[in-house]
């Protein structure tokens, strides 16, 4: 999440001690909500629909690129609008929570008038290019195996297109919403996909051969790319697959280092042509499908190449583009290119308070583990002495198959400002890097995470930006359970250790989450989980709860009392092991947060917090 960042902060960096005592104000510079988030071109490409912040609130809005106008939908009582999408040129569907709760869903015209309640379904696809209508299923199902819907978003009629025989965990649709892909997993544990070329055919067997995470139709009639690990390769790649004749046609992209994985489809809002796709190595690419597009976005580079600028398509003419850009010191815009004379207009600005030239810089790296494997991770300088040794902070995201990634970080902005040198790892289990870096076994992850993240701290000494015994760390989710390990493992390097919504006790978490998902929790066990129940002990000796004693700095436990994804009970029995065994242990739990944070003021609050105990536990 990108945040704000006034002038006034040019005199915070100058110390770390004054910025230490101002890091109140700071986070609520930071921290506060998006003024523009969620930008997506309208189906027509007329406008830039996109969610606006006032006062903590995020609404629908639209900006009309012909009149320059700006229109905004209006809702009884002004709930939080949290999610949206454009059924045809004309409609849009939006919903609105409150306290992090889904109260309602709400239809619109193009102009965001004519705001009327609509019935609650959950959007699985849309179809642009029909008027009225999209894919939906119920909200209330079992998440894993749902029915399929022809839903009117006016009137709210519904048509089951697909019934779900309890083994379907997805179907793939095509441009015109028809299900051409289907995906099982078999009592072996395999991944199965049958292919269709109309709704009129039977389903047939495809051979993968492997695991694919994602599906995008591009190409002839039966043909679509496929994101795709081949049994016995070691990265994802994406390929072109011939459903009709069940075999491969050609390699689309492939890295020797990083997998293949796309996290944007730039496609044309109605027509759903495809452009190309986003990915990440280092730092984010696009790959074009589209000549034309890829020589515009060419033309942008050179003329921003300090920024990563992604191209999202034409406007209604095509006279212009509009594309995106950030970079590690700069947060989100929306500019639109004219194609014939290279002029630009900024539209949009997430964050337009932010002094760029007083954000500090993410650096890549990379170091070597003890067994000499590569890991990479994101250094953000202290900014008050980004080449000396200073207080250092590692921050170890959640997952574990998730990962770090270049652009701007309000969390790394937030403790370089206040002192730190900030080093964010994508440790072993990280996706990204290929099946030997990532295993599926999450009792792998689970012990290796802690050892690179050990010697991610020990490079930070090798550097010489940083010494034993002044360094902290932070970690969420399953980063939580990474943080309080590492301060077990070497206590004599971190001088305090703080966890948010972290897993403590793995075993304990599991049984959880297997028995309210009994027959999905079944469909990987041995993939994901081999002889849990066997090597229970392994598992929880693997868990910071035993660890306890080991732990010597101060500890900050905080967890989300409705958090529905890690029991706040992980956090509470984590604390009371600290202070059994003589430990210093904090334990915040706040009232309204779920695994993440929904309200302004609660992040705000938390990352004060954080810095306060930081201050407080610093030596």
């Amino acid at each position: 999440m990108k945040f704000l960042l006034l002038l006034l902060l040019g005199s915070l960096s100058i110390s770390s001690g004054f910025a230490n005592k101002n890091y109140k104000t700071l986070a609520k510079e930071l921290f506060k909500q998006p003024d523009v988030s969620d930008v997506r071109l309208t189906p027509g490409n007329r406008g830039l629909s996109y969610l606006s912040s006032r006062k903590g609130i995020s609404r629908l809005e639209l900006l009309d690129l012909e009149s320059g106008r700006t229109y905004t939908a209006s809702v009884e009582d002004t709930p939080d609008i949290y999610d949206y999408y454009w059924i045809d040129r004309d409609t849009v569907l939006f919903f609105a929570q409150k306290l992090g709760t889904p109260i309602g869903a709400y239809t619109a015209s193009y102009k965001l008038a004519s705001v009327k309640p609509a019935d609650f379904y959950r959007v699985y696809d849309t179809l642009p290019d029909t008027e009225n209508l999209y894919i939906g299923k119920d909200d209330n199902f079992d998440e894993k195996f749902n029915d399929l819907y022809l839903i009117n978003a006016k009137n709210g009629s519904r048509k089951r297109i697909e019934e779900n025989d309890g083994t379907i965990l997805a179907w793939f649709t095509d441009k015109d919403g028809v299900t051409r892909i289907r995906y099982t997993i078999d009592e072996y544990e395999r991944d199965r996909y049958a292919y269709r070329s109309s709704a009129d055919d039977d389903w047939r067997d495809i051979d993968i051969n492997g695991h694919p995470v994602g599906v995008l139709f591009h190409g002839g009639p039966d043909e679509f790319i496929v994101f795709v690990r081949h049994d016995g390769d070691a990265r994802f790649a994406a390929y072109t697959f011939n459903g009709a004749k069940n075999e491969y046609v050609d390699s689309v992209l492939e890295h020797e280092e990083y997998d293949i994985l796309y996290n944007l489809i730039v496609v044309d809002p109605e027509t759903e042509k495809t452009y190309g796709f986003q990915y990440d190595l280092q730092k984010p690419k696009t790959h074009w499908l589209d000549p034309e597009m890829a020589e515009i976005s060419a033309r942008i580079d050179r003329q921003h190449p300090a920024t990563f600028n992604q191209v999202l398509g034409y406007d209604s003419e095509k006279r212009s583009v509009v594309y995106q850009r950030f970079s590690d010191k700069r947060p989100n815009e929306w500019l639109r290119f004219y194609i014939e004379t290279g002029e630009e207009e900024l539209l949009l600005q997430e964050l337009p308070e932010i002094d760029t030239e007083q954000s500090a810089k993410t650096e890549p790296i990379t170091y070597l583990a003890r067994d000499g494997t590569k890991i990479h991770g994101y250094l953000t300088r202290a900014t008050s002495q980004p080449t000396q040794p200073s207080k250092a902070l590692l921050m170890i995201h959640g997952g574990p198959r998730a990962r770090d990634r270049w652009g701007w970080d309000a969390e790394a902005q937030y403790f370089s400002k206040l002192g730190y040198h900030v080093l964010k790892i994508n440790y072993r289990g990280s996706e990204g890097y290929g099946i030997e870096f990532s295993p599926y076994s999450h009792i792998d992850s689970i012990e290796s995470s802690v050892r690179d993240t050990v010697d991610g701290a020990r490079w930070l000494v090798d550097q010489g930006l940083a010494s034993p015994g002044k360094i902290a760390i932070y970690g969420s989710s399953f980063g939580g359970h990474v943080s309080l390990c590492s301060a077990a493992a070497e206590p004599e390097i971190f001088f305090a250790s703080m966890g948010y919504a972290g897993v403590y006790d793995w075993p304990t978490h599991l049984d959880k989450a297997f028995e309210e998902q009994p027959v999905y929790a079944r469909l990987k066990t041995n993939t994901y989980y081999p002889d849990f129940e066997k090597n229970r002990a392994h598992w929880f000796a693997a868990s910071a709860l035993p660890q306890a004693e080991k732990i010597s700095c101060p500890v900050f436990l905080i967890h989300g009392r409705s958090d529905e994804t890690v029991s706040a009970t992980q956090s509470r029995r984590m604390h009371k092991a600290l202070k059994k065994a003589g430990k210093q242990s904090q334990l915040k739990i706040l009232s309204f947060n779920r695994h993440g944070f929904t309200l302004e003021k609660n992040r705000i609050s938390f990352y004060s917090s954080l810095a306060e105990f930081l201050e407080e536990a610093s030596p």
